[in-house]
């Protein structure tokens, strides 16, 4: 009975890290404005140090339009960009006043066998055009292509101000992504956590669960503190039925898979490995009891 239960428990320690996702969205690269305007690279704009604009505590870049015509100004180049996945995007925040007309970013990706560029756009969302004004909101650049086309071989990223207006941009982030993943949904609104956040919900109750686990079996194996171990089977099983409902809640909210993955999958395995410790934890415990009053008869 004891090797069978240790074996429950060492299953219990291994799956539980099992919850924790690997962050499937991985930093490329980060763009500051400043290092660029040190460093001499500043190819377009104004750099604007942190607490200038009012309630804007970040680096950003400026940019303005005021001769009526188009304007297109070039603000990143990147050469050999060290993409390894085929989904990658820009992300940052954009805010715009006074402007006329659509303003868009584009993101032109130079492959060996042509230029594929992605444009904000859209009517809605972090891929939103800039018309009029706005404060600070997400802003995404996502690109996607096959394997056989290679790999990018540089990046570059243009402002296009159609007719008039200014644009502030904060620091950018080059972000790959794993496939299925999808890069607009930390940024939209309603989303309860990104990829990252996932790996670090999964990481730190993983690791809870899993030292849990292994304190049970170290308890039960040397026949101590019977009331807390049962406690402990009871909490995660709590554990385990709430975080099932949670992720039940967010799978029908249609929150992304970095959200209700994790979670179901840790109400799973704390539901599934209490359940199935209790009875063998309770016979140990009994059997232990039995030897011990079985010596007292002696």
């Amino acid at each position: 009975m004891r090797n069978r239960l240790s074996i429950l428990l060492l299953a219990a320690v291994c799956l539980t890290a099992a919850v924790c996702p690997a962050s499937a969205e991985e930093v490329v690269n980060e763009f500051s404005w400043k290092n660029l305007k040190e460093s001499g690279e500043l190819a377009a704009g104004q750099y604007i140090p942190p607490g200038t604009l009012p309630q804007t505590l970040f680096d950003c870049l400026k940019i303005s339009n005021s001769s009526g015509q188009s304007l297109t100004a070039q603000l990143l180049a990147l050469p050999d960009p060290a993409i390894t996945t085929n989904l990658y995007a820009l992300t940052g925040k954009v805010k715009y006043q006074g402007v006329a007309g659509k303003g868009y970013l584009e993101m032109m990706n130079h492959f060996p066998k042509g230029r594929y560029f992605t444009k904000t756009l859209a009517d809605s969302g972090p891929m939103q055009y800039f018309k009029g004004d706005s404060d600070w909101r997400p802003v995404v650049l996502p690109f996607s292509f096959r394997q056989e086309s290679g790999t990018p071989e540089k990046i570059t990223l243009n402002l296009v101000l159609p007719q008039t207006g200014t644009v502030y941009l904060s620091d950018l982030k080059l972000i790959e992504y794993k496939q299925g993943e999808n890069p607009l949904a930390a940024a939209m609104p309603g989303v309860w956590w990104n990829a990252r956040t996932a790996g670090y919900i999964g990481g730190i109750s993983g690791a809870f669960i899993g030292i849990l686990g292994a304190l049970i079996g170290f308890l039960t194996a040397s026949g101590r503190s019977q009331r807390f171990v049962m406690m402990a089977l009871n909490a995660i099983l709590f554990i385990g039925v709430a975080s099932l409902a949670i992720g039940g809640i967010a799978l029908w909210q249609a929150q992304p898979y970095a959200v209700f993955y994790p979670l179901l999958l840790l109400g799973g395995i704390c539901t599934v490995l209490s359940l199935v410790l209790q009875k063998p934890v309770k016979q140990v415990y009994r059997n232990r009891e039995m030897r011990k009053m079985q010596s007292m008869d002696m």
